[in-house]
């Protein structure tokens, strides 16, 4: 959990959209928890796009799915920015595990 709580802390833009999310009646994005282990995608899971299903996903125990707001959010409305600061905060905090 250190390092979840370091990584809020360099990037008040997240904690701020990750706090605005307690405010929403239903969920987007967050934490996933099922079978398996934290790279066998043994979790199904599906995109949906206009309602309907488009494509099947397979995601890991442990996993955390960030909504298309937060990406665009960190990079101040540029989902490719957002989508690069991500990438770097993932290798950064893979190498510390």
């Amino acid at each position: 959990m250190n390092g979840l709580m370091s990584l809020l802390q360099q990037n008040p833009q997240l904690m701020q959209y990750l706090m605005s999310l307690q405010e929403r009646p239903f969920a987007m994005g967050g934490y996933i928890e099922g079978p398996g282990t934290g790279t066998s995608d043994d979790v199904d899971s599906a995109i949906y796009q206009n309602g309907e299903k488009v494509q099947e996903a397979l995601l890991s125990d442990g996993e955390f799915v960030f909504t298309e707001r937060a990406v665009r959010g960190l990079g101040n409305g540029d989902r490719e920015k957002g989508a690069a600061k991500m990438y770097e905060m993932m290798r950064q905090y893979e190498r510390m595990a």
